[in-house]
């Protein structure tokens, strides 16, 4: 097919720059947010990082994105079905992780659960915090290796790595911890900003920088409840009903949570 990324190197660079680097920085920036417990912003920004690392593994791949949306869910099904098990089925903590005692089994998680409560709590209307969300500050572990596995597969798999015989798939297979190409933000030396964003990046970072993090010996923990506005005033519709009703007559809401608070406010 003309412009086939596996045959052509403009189009490997265009999903690259259009969604890979874009979910580098998504991932700096969600990164920063649970790290100074802004956790809207970091679910937000995590959605957003999944999302475009699925959209550029999949465009490369062969896979059309043009009506996937924000479905990250289903753009996963489709990526680790291709992907033929490189991609892992369960997040659990390696060999030597620091753990807190008897926390072992709470961190243990299907990467698929994961990428939908980021869905769940990363969804577009959460910018304006119509949901409630429960952050845990593990959750940026499980982050950092959800990113270093979907960038793993940023690339067109079966295209030849090296020799006639070694495809990308092959290498991935036989290194797991191969990443094609490194975090890139433009670093330079002696440069205070990339200094920022590099240190950012590589605090509490078992998966693309676990010297430094096994180093430091310590993690991200304990987690945190945010009620929505909207689910606060419908805990007491008979005062706030009328503000409500205004809120949807002049704001932007989906027709299933529209509908849902128009119950809570006929029966106050």
């Amino acid at each position: 097919m003309k412009g086939d990324p596996k045959d052509s190197i403009e189009a490997r660079s265009l999903v690259w720059r259009l969604f890979r680097d874009a979910a580098d920085e998504d991932y700096l920036v969600a990164r920063h947010s649970i790290s100074i417990d802004l956790h809207f912003q970091f679910a937000w920004s995590a959605q957003q990082a999944i999302e475009k690392y699925l959209k550029c593994a999949l465009l490369l791949n062969g896979i059309s994105v043009q009506n996937s949306g924000h479905d990250i869910l289903k753009m996963f099904d489709q990526l680790t079905k291709i992907a033929d098990g490189l991609f892992p089925t369960v997040f659990v903590p390696p060999r030597g992780f620091p753990l807190n005692h008897g926390s072992f089994h709470r961190r243990v998680e299907p990467y698929r659960d994961f990428i939908i409560r980021i869905s769940q709590m990363g969804d577009p209307n959460s910018r304006y915090r119509y949901y409630s969300i429960v952050v845990d500050k593990f959750d940026l572990h499980k982050l950092d290796e959800t990113c270093f596995q979907l960038r793993r597969l940023c690339i067109p798999m079966d295209m030849i790595f090296k020799g006639p015989d070694v495809s990308f798939r092959v290498a991935l297979q036989s290194d797991p911890n191969m990443q094609v190409h490194g975090l890139a933000f433009g670093f330079q030396k002696n440069d205070k900003v990339d200094d920022e964003r590099l240190n950012l990046l590589r605090r509490r970072n078992f998966s693309f920088f676990p010297k430094e993090a096994y180093e430091s010996g310590t993690i991200e923990d304990g987690g945190r409840l945010y009620n929505s506005p909207i689910y606060l005033a419908l805990q007491r519709p008979k005062h706030a009903s009328e503000a409500l009703q205004w809120l949807l007559d002049n704001a932007y809401f989906n027709r299933i949570d529209r509908d849902d608070i128009k119950k809570y406010i006929n029966g106050a």
